[in-house]
């Protein structure tokens, strides 16, 4: 991966990082703010994890079953293959299923190398319990 490629996916996690902090952050009441920052921290930390242990797919229909802290990864991911020109659609799973193999794993570095940074910021935005890093 190029290091321009690098910053660009860099810099697409951290918008979804500031994003999900930014809405988080309307949440008036303290412990369900930090609740929700936890849930989406957790999320972060443990998706790259997901995709190499069982794969692009199953990962990615995990996220379909759960809440909507996982759907905003999922839409994120959509977003960053979509922008990556590998998939023409926002159903992320519905088009993995169509991918030959070539492109299958080529969506698979690309969706490990967004999660990778997704997680770097999350972890370094918020702290386990939820609370924001000063």
């Amino acid at each position: 991966m190029s290091q321009r490629v690098n910053d660009e996916c860099a810099q697409d996690a951290y918008k979804l990082i500031a994003d999900v902090s930014k809405e988080n952050n309307k949440i008036a009441n303290d412990d369900e703010r930090k609740k929700e920052n936890k849930a989406f921290r957790s999320i972060a930390r443990s998706f790259p994890t997901k995709v190499q242990t069982n794969g692009l797919l199953v990962a990615v229909a995990f996220l379909d079953t759960k809440d909507a802290q996982h759907g905003k990864l999922k839409v994120a991911l959509e977003a960053w293959v979509e922008k990556k020109n590998l998939i023409k659609s926002k159903n992320l799973t519905k088009e993995l299923v169509k991918l030959d193999r070539d492109k299958y794993r080529l969506a698979s570095q690309e969706v490990m190398a967004y999660a990778q940074w997704v997680k770097r910021f999350a972890e370094g935005r918020w702290d386990k319990d939820g609370e924001e890093k000063k």
